[in-house]
Parts: structure tokens; sequence; C-alpha cells
């Protein structure tokens, strides 16, 4: 999207001026990689499903899931998959990692993870967001490339680098193959 390739230019001219020093924090950049990535993410497949299933279903047939849902002891990935479909809370890159996850092992089994299921079939590459290999890279992106600087440790020079590189600037980044796995071009 315009504003994502704002961010990837950033990214790479911050790096770039940069470049490697001694002392330096390096997590602003590495967390504006996974800003990039969670940002895409949610603009080219969760948004899109959202809108989907709020036009498909109906505010009747949400309240309908919403209550089987809340029922007894609510699954956490339901609860977070209706709340961000009702526009209640912001979906995280943890939990859309987790979504994505829980798709994959223990498949649609559920009202919520069965239309997001759904819709991720029908997605050119449907499979690889749902893969280990998506996930293993959402994981670091969440805890490596990001949380280490939101925390108290530092960022290095190679951490930050290999978040580029695997982001934006690699052989197979993941923001290009994002974009091929979603689709259509989303503005």
């Amino acid at each position: 999207t315009p504003g994502s390739r704002v961010i990837a230019a950033t990214i790479i001219d911050e790096f770039d001026r940069t470049g490697r020093r001694t002392d330096y924090d390096y997590s602003g950049i590495s967390m504006k990689a996974a800003k990039l990535i969670e940002r895409e993410l949610t603009i080219r497949v969760f948004r899109p499903w959202r809108d989907m299933i709020r036009m498909s279903h109906g505010k009747d047939r949400l309240s309908t899931i919403r209550e089987q849902i809340e029922q007894g002891m609510p699954d956490r990935t339901e609860k977070n998959l209706i709340d961000w479909v009702d526009k209640r809370t912001k979906l995280e890159l943890g939990a859309m990692r987790f979504c994505l996850k829980e798709i994959r092992e223990l498949g649609s089994n559920t009202p919520m993870r069965k239309l997001l299921g759904d819709y991720l079939k029908t997605l050119p590459g449907g499979a690889w967001l749902i893969s280990p290999e998506f996930e293993s890279a959402l994981q670091d992106i969440s805890t490596k490339y990001r949380n280490g600087g939101v925390h108290e440790h530092l960022v290095s020079y190679d951490v930050c680098s290999e978040a580029v590189e695997r982001v934006l600037l690699g052989p197979e980044p993941l923001l290009k193959r994002l974009v091929e796995s979603s689709g259509e071009s989303r503005g």
C-alpha cells in the first residue's frame, strides 16, 4: 500500500544512513520492519476478511455467533476474531499469528476459524499464510525484531540487518511473499 511504501523507504534509508555502529540501538529500524508486516497483514488479509464477513453475515448473524462463542468457556481465538469483526478490538501481530497457527493445527472446527479458514482458501497464497514457515517468520518478527526493542534489550546491527533482509531486501522478502499471497493490490 502507499503508506507501507513510505515505511519501507524509511527503513532502508535509516538503515543505510546509520550503517554499522558500536553502542547503537537499532530497535527503531527493526520495529518499523515488524510494523510493516503487521500493517500489510492487517490491510491485505484480516481487514478484507472482516469486511466480507460483516457484509455477508450482518449484525444479527454475527450476534448469534458471538452468543455461541461466549457460552461456557470462550475460546481465545474465537473471542479475538469476533471482537475484531465487531470492531471492538485491534488484532495485533501476535494474535494474527496465533489465529493462523490454530487454523493450520486445529482446522476450521469453530465458527470464526471456519470463516477465516474458508477465506484464506480463496487467496492465492492462503496455504502459505498458515504454513509453519510463515508462522516462524511472524514469531521472529514479534519477538526478535520488535519486542527486543520494546523492552529492555538493545537491538544489535546484526539483528536489525536480519530484519531488513528478511522483510524487505533478501532474495525472498516476506513483504513480497505476503503481497503475492494475498492476491489483488489493496490501497
